[in-house]
């Protein structure tokens, strides 16, 4: 994602318009610490983040974006993430073992994060 500091700019001159037109004016104080903090957010993002580099991730097959899928599902709905028997009730497998398996390939592409020995441990970490 490029960032247009041109646009960015319009957009901030546009806010101000819209608070004037609101009833606020340039002196109130709130509005500006918004406007301000806005801008400084976006310039500092710009001057600590490089250029984005290629997605140079392996590409997931169909059966590993559904687990994925499922396990930011999961998460999302319940506030933590599924076990290894939640995600076979899902996909259809019967093994524990074969859900591992298709979570340790995730994990060696770089998709999510585990902790050794802890159940619901699973963490999405690219979200393609």
């Amino acid at each position: 994602m490029t960032f247009d500091i041109k646009a960015e700019t319009q957009r901030l001159a546009d806010a101000l318009e819209g608070l004037r037109l609101a009833g606020l004016t340039m002196s109130s104080e709130p509005a500006m610490r918004l406007i301000a903090a806005k801008f400084v957010a976006a310039t500092v993002c710009l001057d600590s983040h490089p250029p984005p580099k290629p997605d140079r991730r392996p590409a997931l097959t169909e059966r590993q974006r559904e687990l994925l899928d499922i396990v930011v599902e999961y998460a999302s709905a319940h506030g933590y993430p599924p076990t290894l028997r939640d995600i076979g009730q899902h996909m259809c497998i019967r093994s524990t073992n074969g859900v591992n398996d298709h979570l340790k390939t995730l994990e060696r592409k770089g998709y999510i994060v585990r902790e050794e020995l802890k159940s619901r441990s699973i963490r999405v970490i690219n979200w393609p």
